[in-house]
């Protein structure tokens, strides 16, 4: 059955089976949003952690700018 299940998810919803965008996270996802633009198989862990590590990035890269 679970074959099966995954077989029909992988041929009607070819284009919304998506990699998570975080690098290390090694799953997949059926992509289920509106738009179909979904980045990471769980908002609350993987996409968290990109959100953090950008805003990190981007709040270290002015306190050097405002220390030199």
């Amino acid at each position: 059955m679970c074959a099966r299940d995954l077989l029909r998810v992988m041929t009607q919803t070819s284009g919304r089976i998506r990699k998570c965008a975080n690098p290390p996270c090694p799953l997949h996802f059926l992509d289920t949003s509106r738009k179909g633009q979904r980045r990471w198989c769980s908002m609350a862990v993987c996409g968290n952690r990109a959100k953090a590590r950008r805003h990190r990035t981007r709040h270290d890269r002015t306190t050097r700018a405002d220390s030199a």
